[in-house]
């Protein structure tokens, strides 16, 4: 059992949390890439953006497979050859950037719901990223892991409250919304940089 954990739901776990951490940490994307077209044109978009996801995780774990490489740096060294040091530089510029966003959405977070001045959590970021990094692989694993199911969890308890507390009839107000066109577009394209 502990095998299949380790094979099947920490890739899946970290990949998550990476994922949502990164990219869903502020809400913004949410609005850029989904909620604009509308209800229905929403829940499509996510649909092709999971769609996505999937396929391109898959074709990694299998481009890893074929050519015996499950190690970060000989990864991107058979993927991209001599570029991967390019990759490497911009990957630690990026990781920067992601860091900045998700210590700045902590501080206003903690200032917004629990009224600590949001220096606290703009600071503190950095340092709990820094202690899961050096007490090894394990410890991370098993902080996204669990940090992955508490999160599914919480979304699964703000479903069920949100949909039960409504007079309205979400399912069948979904299902009669319009369409706005474009939101297959909008959900290929959220995992890239757009520029506008």
């Amino acid at each position: 059992m502990n095998k299949i954990i380790q094979i099947y739901f920490i890739p899946a776990a970290v990949f998550l949390s990476v994922l949502i951490g990164g990219g869903y940490g502020t809400g913004r994307e949410v609005v850029e890439f989904f909620t604009k077209y509308g209800q229905l044109g929403g829940i499509l978009a996510i649909c092709s953006a999971t769609l996505v996801f999937t396929v391109v995780l898959g074709l990694t774990f299998e481009f890893a497979r074929q050519f015996n490489v499950y190690n970060y740096r000989l990864f991107f060294k058979k993927l991209i050859g001599p570029l991967w040091v390019v990759f490497e530089v911009l990957y630690i510029l990026l990781f920067l950037l992601v860091l900045g966003v998700v210590s700045a959405a902590a501080g206003n977070t903690l200032q917004e719901r629990f009224d600590i001045p949001s220096y606290i959590g703009l600071i503190s970021m950095p340092f709990l990223v820094a202690f899961f990094v050096l007490f090894g692989r394990m410890i991370v694993e098993k902080a996204l892991a669990f940090w992955s199911v508490l999160m599914y969890g919480v979304f699964i308890t703000y479903f069920v409250i949100v949909t039960g507390q409504s007079d309205v009839d979400l399912f069948q107000q979904t299902t009669t919304a319009d369409i706005q066109s474009g939101w297959w577009i909008g959900g290929r394209y959220m995992p890239c940089i757009t520029w506008r």
